[in-house]
C-alpha cells in the first residue's frame, strides 16, 4: 500500500507551507551584476524575421553567462507580451535553487512600457516558498523558489530580469557539466551563451540538432566560449512523441573525458559499507537459514526490497545522486531507487552473491550512447544480478511483482554504467524477452428476449506485467471503487447495467496471474430503432480500440510513441434466445507497428467474435505515419458487429398482416416471408466508434 509514503510526503509540504525554509531567506539577496558578466545593450528597432501571428509572447533576449572557476551561472530574460494569453503566462516569475549548496542573487526587474521603465524589484513582495512538485511520486529535493507575481501588466509591455546562482552540486566533485536549449516553443530574436572556462582543462562540446560553433578567444587566465543565434523560429511540438525524442536543439557541455571516467564517479558513490546494523545482520541470517538455495534467497530479499520498504526519496544536496547507508534504509523502510538498490545488493554481496547498481535512463534509454558523458545521462537505478552462470537484471523499485526471479519483467533500458570497478563505460542491457505484458477478456452474453435483461460476465486474466500492474491497481485502490469504476465503463454503452454479484478477485503472485470476474446484468439490452421497425443490440470492442494509438496530428514531421509491449485478447461469446442467421470472418491487419486478428463466426444460437492485437515496437517514424494511418482506419473498421430483431408490434408489420388476406394465393410465401421478418430479424453488422476510456484497470 502506499498510504504511508503519501502521508510521509503530505507531512513533508505542511512543513514547509508554513514559510521560508531554514536557510532559503540566507541565500536571497540583491545586487548588481557580477563584474565578470557582459551586459548585452538593447538594439532598438529591430526587425526581426521570426514573428507570428499566433504567438503570446516574443522573446527579445535570452543571455547565459557561466564562469566556471567562480561557480556562477548568470540568466538574463528580456520578453515582449503579445496578447491576453501573453498577459496571464507573464505574471508570475519564479526563481529555483537548492539552498543547500546554492544562492541566489537578484540583479533587476523591469517593466518597460514604452519609454518608461518601471522598477519591479521589490524584495519584501518576494515570497521563498518550497513547492516540491515531485511529491506526487514521493520525492523531496529541498529545492525552493523565489517567486513574485507581477502587478499591472499590459498587452506590449516589456519584462526584463536577471539573476545570478551561485555554487554547484557538491556531487559532482568539482566537475562541471551542463546543457542549453537552443531552441523553445517561441520564437527567440537573440539567444546568447557564453562560457568561461579555465584554459587548461578538457572541454567536451556537443551539438544535438544544430550545427553551431563557438568563437573562442582568450579571457586572461582563462579562455572564453560564445555562441550566438538570431531569429530563432518556434518549434511546434507535435503530441504523442517518444520519451527519447527531443524536438528542440540544444548544446551539451561536459569535462567528463569518457563514459568509463563517469562510471569511476559512480563507483565512489556505493562503496561497501565497513559494517551493518546489528539488526540488518540479523535479518541476513534469517534469510540464509530459511533458503538454502542461493536462488531462494535472491528471491526473498528482492521481495523483501520491494515490498517492504518504502520507496519514497529525500534527494537533497549531494543525496540527489549519492544512496543513503543501507542499515538506515533498513531501519527506516523507506528511500529511492538508489537506496534501494544500495540495500539490495549489499544484502545479496553479504550473502556471497555477486550484485551491482546499474545506472540507466528511463526515458532516454539507449540514445544516451550519442551524448557526451555525463552524470545527468541517468534517472534511475537498478541492479545486475549474476548468479549459477545467469545474469539477471532487476529493479528494486517494482512492488507487486509476480512470478519466478528468472521470468520477471525488466524494461529495455539499452545502456547502463555499472557499479563495478572492473567495468568500462557503458554497458550494453540485453533485451529481456520474460515477463512480458498479456491479457485475455472473454465477455459471455446470455440474451434473452426483446424485453427481457440480459447477463453479462466479464472474466479477465492478465500475466507478466498486465499481472503487476493489475496487482497494483487492486493493492493501491478500494475494490468498491474499481467496481464502481468497471460498471461506468460499461455504462455507456449499456446504460440499464447493473452489478450482479460482487467482483471476484484472485492472484496467483508464483505463477504471476491475476484474475477478476465481473458480473452484470442488463435491462433493455434490445433497443428500439429510431423507425420503431427494428429492436437491436451491439457490441464493440472497446478495450481494443482504447488501445490503438491514435494521434492528434497525424500529417507529423516527428515520430509517434507506441504503446510497446502489448497484447491483448478479447474473447466475446453472445448466447442468443433462439438460432441465428449470422455471417463469419477472419480479417488479419498487420502494419509496420502493429497487427490485428479479427474472427467471426457463428453456430446456431451462439455467436462469437475474436480479437488479438499486439505492438512489434515502441514509435514509429514520420515517413511510416501515412501507412501507419491507413492501418489505423483499416483495424478500426474490423470491429463490433450488430444485432438486429425485426419490432413486429410495429405499424408496418400489422399493416402486412392484413394485406395478407388479399391475396390468397400468396399466403403461404407470404407468410414464410413474415415468419423470417418478424421471428428471426435481419442480420445487419457495421462498424462504429465511440471514442471512450476504461478506467484505471493496470491493465
Amino acid at each position: 500500500m502506499r498510504s504511508r509514503p503519501v502521508a510521509l510526503s503530505a507531512f513533508l509540504l505542511v512543513l514547509f507551507a508554513g514559510g521560508s525554509p531554514a536557510g532559503a531567506a540566507d541565500s536571497f539577496s540583491v545586487a548588481p551584476p557580477p563584474s565578470w558578466v557582459e551586459v548585452q545593450p538593447i538594439v532598438p528597432g529591430r526587425n526581426p524575421t521570426t514573428r507570428s501571428p499566433d504567438e503570446d509572447v516574443r522573446i527579445i533576449l535570452l543571455d547565459d553567462q557561466v564562469n566556471v572557476p567562480r561557480n556562477e551561472h548568470y540568466h538574463r530574460l528580456i520578453k515582449e507580451v503579445v496578447n491576453a494569453n501573453g498577459v496571464a503566462d507573464s505574471v508570475q516569475l519564479s526563481f529555483d535553487f537548492d539552498p543547500s549548496y546554492q544562492q541566489l542573487t537578484l540583479h533587476n526587474i523591469f517593466l518597460r512600457r514604452g519609454t518608461n521603465i518601471l522598477n519591479r524589484l521589490q524584495p519584501e513582495k518576494i515570497k521563498v516558498i518550497q513547492q516540491e512538485r515531485d511529491l506526487d511520486m514521493n520525492i523531496y529535493n529541498g529545492e525552493v523558489s523565489a517567486v513574485l507575481f507581477l502587478e499591472d501588466v499590459r498587452v506590449g509591455d516589456q519584462i526584463e530580469y536577471a539573476y545570478t546562482i551561485h555554487g554547484s552540486n557538491p556531487i559532482l566533485a568539482g566537475h562541471y557539466v551542463d546543457d542549453f536549449q537552443l531552441q523553445w516553443g517561441q520564437p527567440v530574436e537573440d539567444e546568447r551563451i557564453r562560457l568561461l572556462w579555465p584554459a587548461d582543462r578538457f572541454l567536451g562540446i556537443k551539438n544535438h540538432g544544430l550545427a553551431i560553433q563557438p568563437i573562442v578567444r582568450p579571457a586572461g587566465e582563462a579562455k572564453e566560449y560564445f555562441w550566438e543565434l538570431r531569429d530563432v523560429p518556434a518549434i511546434s511540438e507535435e503530441d504523442s512523441l517518444p520519451s527519447w525524442y527531443n524536438p528542440y536543439a540544444w548544446l551539451q557541455l561536459s569535462d567528463f573525458a569518457s563514459w568509463e571516467e563517469v562510471q569511476q564517479w559512480a563507483v565512489r558513490l556505493y562503496p561497501r559499507p565497513a559494517r551493518l546494523d546489528q539488526e540488518l545482520q540479523d535479518k541476513i541470517s534469517q534469510w540464509q537459514q530459511l533458503n538454502p538455495k542461493p536462488v531462494a534467497r535472491l528471491a526473498a530479499v528482492l521481495g523483501f526490497v520491494q515490498d517492504e520498504v518504502r520507496y519514497m526519496g529525500i534527494e537533497v544536496g549531494p543525496n540527489s545522486h549519492q544512496p543513503n547507508d543501507p542499515s538506515l534504509v533498513f531501519a527506516r523502510r523507506f528511500g529511492d531507487c538508489k537506496d534501494k538498490a544500495y540495500l539490495f545488493c549489499t544484502i545479496l554481496q553479504t550473502m556471497g552473491i555477486n550484485a551491482a547498481e546499474a545506472l540507466v535512463d528511463t526515458d532516454n534509454r539507449s540514445a544516451i550512447a550519442d551524448w557526451l558523458p555525463s552524470p545527468y545521462a541517468f534517472n534511475h537505478v537498478v541492479v545486475q544480478v549474476q548468479l549459477n552462470g545467469t545474469t539477471y537484471w532487476l529493479d528494486p523499485t517494482e512492488s507487486h511483482q509476480g512470478g519466478s526471479i528468472d521470468e520477471r519483467y525488466f524494461p529495455d533500458y539499452g545502456r547502463c554504467v555499472l557499479i563495478r570497478p572492473e567495468s568500462k563505460g557503458l554497458t550494453v542491457i540485453p533485451q529481456q524477452g520474460t515477463g512480458w505484458p498479456k491479457t485475455l477478456e472473454q465477455e459471455t452474453f446470455v440474451v434473452r428476449g426483446r424485453k427481457e435483461p440480459a447477463d453479462f460476465t466479464v472474466r479477465t486474466r492478465a500475466e507478466g506485467l498486465d499481472a503487476n500492474r493489475l496487482r497494483e491497481t487492486f493493492a493501491t485502490e478500494r475494490r468498491d471503487e474499481l467496481a464502481k469504476k468497471y460498471l461506468n465503463y460499461y455504462a455507456r454503452d449499456y446504460p440499464k447495467i447493473k452489478i450482479a454479484r460482487p467482483l471476484e478477485v484472485s492472484d496467483d503472485r508464483d505463477r504471476n496471474i491475476f484474475e477478476t470476474v465481473e458480473h452484470y446484468e442488463i435491462r433493455e439490452f434490445w433497443t428500439l430503432s429510431k423507425n420503431k421497425q427494428n429492436y437491436e443490440c451491439e457490441f464493440y470492442p472497446e478495450v481494443i480500440r482504447d488501445l490503438f494509438d491514435e494521434p492528434n496530428t497525424t500529417l507529423r514531421s516527428m515520430p509517434l510513441e507506441i504503446t510497446y509491449p502489448c497484447h491483448e485478447i478479447l474473447q466475446t461469446e453472445v448466447i442468443l434466445p433462439v438460432d441465428w442467421p449470422a455471417d463469419g470472418e477472419t480479417q488479419h491487419i498487420q502494419g509496420v507497428v502493429m497487427r490485428l486478428e479479427a474472427k467471426r463466426a457463428v453456430h446456431q444460437n451462439t455467436f462469437r467474435m475474436d480479437y488479438e492485437y499486439s505492438t512489434l515496437t515502441n514509435f514509429i517514424s514520420a515517413e511510416e505515419m501515412p501507412a501507419y494511418v491507413k492501418h489505423l482506419s483499416r483495424m478500426k473498421d474490423a470491429l463490433g458487429y450488430s444485432l438486429t430483431w425485426a419490432n413486429e408490434e410495429a405499424p408496418a408489420a400489422k399493416n402486412g398482416r392484413s394485406w395478407i388476406y388479399w391475396s390468397i394465393g400468396a399466403l403461404a410465401i407470404i407468410y414464410s416471408f413474415l415468419l423470417v421478418l418478424l421471428v428471426i430479424g435481419a442480420v445487419v453488422f457495421y462498424h462504429f466508434r465511440r471514442g471512450k476510456s476504461k478506467p484505471p484497470s493496470g491493465i
